[in-house]
C-alpha cells in the first residue's frame, strides 16, 4: 500500500514514466495528468488517520471503453463512436467508482482494439516493439508491462485480458461471468462480455479484485488443491516454443510438491466451440451495435469489425438458438471437468507474441473459457526460446474466483521485465 503522504510522488512517477516511454509504445489513448495530480493532492491532504484506503495512491490505466464522468469512451474508434447520438455519461462506470472509492488514481484511458474485436490499434508490445502487445485490451498491457502505471482494468469478450497477459509477461485475472459490476462499461456481448486486471505482481492483482468484488481470497498453500494440467495432446496448433515451456512449469509444480494430475480437455481447441462461440457472439454483437453499419459510418471501420458485425446480421435466429443450445452444453462440460479439479492448467496463448503489428494474435485458447463464464488467472511462466513471455493460465469453477486468485498467488511465477 502507497502510504499517506506519497501519493503525489507516485503518481508523478507514472506520468514521468508516460511521458517517457508512450511516444513509442501507444498505451494511451488519453492521458489525464491534471486531474490525476489534483486526485493525488486530495488524497495527500486527507487526515492521515482515515488513510486506510485499500488501493490509496495506485496508478490505473482504464481501458477505453468505460464510462468516466462528462466522458465517454472512445471503443477504439473515437471518430465512429463520437458521431453516434449519446448523452454524455454524469457518473463513472461501476467498476471505476468502486476502485476510485478505494483510493486508486486514473492515470489514463488506454487503448483498445475496435469495438473490442480484431481490427489492431496502435500500441506495440513493450518486449519487443514489433511485436502486437495483443488485444483487445492492448494499451491496458502495455502500460503496464511498461511500468506507466501500477496496474490496469482490461475486458474479455474471448481472449482479451489472457492473451495480452502472455504476451506482455503479466499477472492477470478474469473475473468469473456477472462477478464483477459491468454498468458503464460498452458491452460486446451480453453472454460472454467479462471484465479483469493486470499487474506485474500476483499481489496487486488480487487486492483489486478483493476491493473490486467484495471477495476473501483465502491465504491457504496451494498444496490442497487439486490441479488437473491439460494433456498436450489437446494442445493442437499450440507453438512448440509454448508446449516446451508449459511442459516444464508442469514440472515446476511438481518439483514445488503440488499433486497434478493430465486430464484431457479436447473441447478447449475443438471447432464445435469455435462454430457455438461465434454462432451465439455474432448476432449479439450486431444487436448492440447495428447501427455502426449506417452508410455514414460503415466506411469509418475496419474490416474486420464490418466482417463481424455482417456475420451477425446475417445469423438466422434459428442459428442463434442452435448455437446456444451448444453453448449451454459446452458450459456443462466444462463445469464437469470441476467435479474431480479445483483448477485446470494451460498455456494461456497458442504462440508468444506474433512479430506483427497487422493483427493481434490467436485468442483460440480462451474461447471455451469465455464461453463457459469461469474465473482465470494468468501468471507469467518467463521467457520461451524466442526470448518473449509465455504465460499460463489457471481455470476455476464458475463462481470460485477465490480459488483462482489463490492460486495466482501460491503457484510459481517467473515475471521479467522488458528491456
Amino acid at each position: 500500500m502507497t502510504s499517506p503522504t506519497s501519493v503525489r510522488t507516485s503518481v508523478s512517477s507514472s506520468l514521468a514514466k508516460i511521458r517517457q516511454s508512450d511516444n513509442s509504445i501507444q498505451a494511451f489513448e488519453e492521458v489525464f495528468a491534471d486531474d490525476a495530480v489534483a486526485r493525488a493532492e486530495l488524497l495527500d491532504g486527507g487526515d492521515p488517520a482515515s488513510g486506510t484506503e485499500p488501493l490509496r495512491g495506485m496508478t490505473l490505466g482504464v481501458k477505453d471503453i468505460f464510462e468516466l464522468s462528462g466522458r465517454s469512451p472512445g471503443n477504439g474508434n473515437r471518430t465512429v463512436f463520437g458521431m453516434l447520438s449519446r448523452d454524455m455519461p454524469e457518473d463513472d462506470a461501476a467498476l471505476i467508482r468502486i476502485l476510485r472509492g478505494a483510493g486508486a488514481v486514473i492515470t489514463g484511458m488506454t487503448r483498445s482494439t475496435e469495438l473490442c474485436w480484431y481490427q489492431p490499434t496502435l500500441t506495440r508490445n513493450p518486449h519487443d516493439l514489433n511485436c502486437t502487445p495483443g488485444g483487445s485490451s492492448s494499451g491496458s498491457a502495455a502500460a503496464v508491462a511498461a511500468d506507466m502505471v501500477t496496474a490496469a482494468i482490461g475486458s474479455q469478450t474471448n481472449g482479451s485480458v489472457v492473451r495480452p497477459a502472455s504476451y506482455c509477461g503479466l499477472f492477470a485475472y478474469k473475473a468469473g461471468y456477472d462477478r464483477l459490476d459491468l454498468t458503464g462499461m460498452t458491452r460486446i456481448s451480453d453472454s460472454f462480455d467479462h471484465t479483469g486486471f493486470f499487474a506485474r505482481d500476483a499481489a496487486t492483482v488480487t487486492r483489486l479484485a478483493e476491493v473490486a468484488g467484495d471477495l476473501q481470497v483465502p491465504q491457504q498453500s496451494s498444496s490442497g488443491y487439486r490441479l488437473g494440467v491439460v494433456d498436450t495432446q489437446d494442445l493442437v496448433d499450440v507453438d512448440d516454443e509454448v508446449v516446451e515451456t508449459f511442459i516444464a512449469y508442469v514440472g515446476q509444480l511438481r518439483e514445488a510438491g503440488h499433486e497434478v494430475e493430465p486430464v484431457r480437455l479436447p473441447e478447449v481447441l475443438a471447432p464445435e466451440t469455435f462454430d457455438a462461440y461465434y454462432g451465439v457472439l455474432a448476432p449479439e454483437l450486431y444487436q448492440l451495435h447495428r447501427s455502426l453499419l449506417a452508410p455514414d459510418l460503415i466506411d469509418k471501420l475496419g474490416p474486420k469489425t464490418v466482417e463481424i458485425l455482417q456475420r451477425g446480421r446475417d445469423t438466422t435466429a434459428t442459428q442463434q438458438r442452435e448455437a446456444e443450445k451448444a453453448v449451454a452444453e459446452l458450459r456443462t462440460r466444462v463445469d464437469g471437468y470441476f467435479d474431480r479439479f479445483d483448477a485446470l492448467i494451460l498455456p494461456a496463448a497458442t504462440s508468444p507474441a506474433p512479430r506483427t503489428l497487422t493483427h493481434t494474435g490467436s485468442p483460440a485458447l480462451s474461447t471455451l473459457s469465455s464461453m463457459a463464464g469461469v474465473p482465470i488467472t494468468v501468471v507469467p511462466a518467463g521467457l520461451g526460446r524466442s526470448g518473449l513471455p509465455v504465460g499460463i493460465q489457471i481455470w476455476g469453477r464458475l463462481g470460485a474466483d477465490e480459488t483462482v486468485l489463490a492460486l495466482l498467488v501460491a503457484l510459481p511465477s517467473a515475471y521479467v521485465a522488458p528491456q
